[in-house]
């Protein structure tokens, strides 16, 4: 993410609008891909909203040729795909960081 000014990536356990909060943004910003996606951020974020309502939430649409990529598809094909074949579905630089979490069988 360093090719994009003033973003910075962190990890978190914990509550999202705990870590929002302990990092001075109001802005949850969540991608969805489908109607389910949007049938459970929904639900999130009234949680959301209860836990502490100076928390906004934004979504974005994905585009239409990643709505079927989800973490349990690339679980599935990462061990098996060429990185040829993994590009189609992620940046070459994920393809890296998966081979390093999921290597090939």
């Amino acid at each position: 993410m360093a090719h994009l000014a003033g973003v910075t990536v962190k990890a978190f356990s914990g509550l999202s609008v705990a870590f929002v909060r302990d990092h001075a943004p109001s802005v949850l910003l969540r991608g969805v891909r489908s109607l389910t996606d949007i049938d459970a951020e929904f639900t999130m974020t009234l949680a959301n909203r209860k836990l502490d309502p100076g928390v906004e939430t934004v979504f974005l649409m994905s585009d239409s040729k990643y709505s079927h990529v989800s973490s349990s598809l690339l679980k599935q094909i990462t061990p098996l795909a060429e990185d040829a074949a993994l590009e189609q579905f992620v940046p070459r630089q994920v393809v890296r960081a998966l081979r390093a979490k999921l290597p090939r069988e």
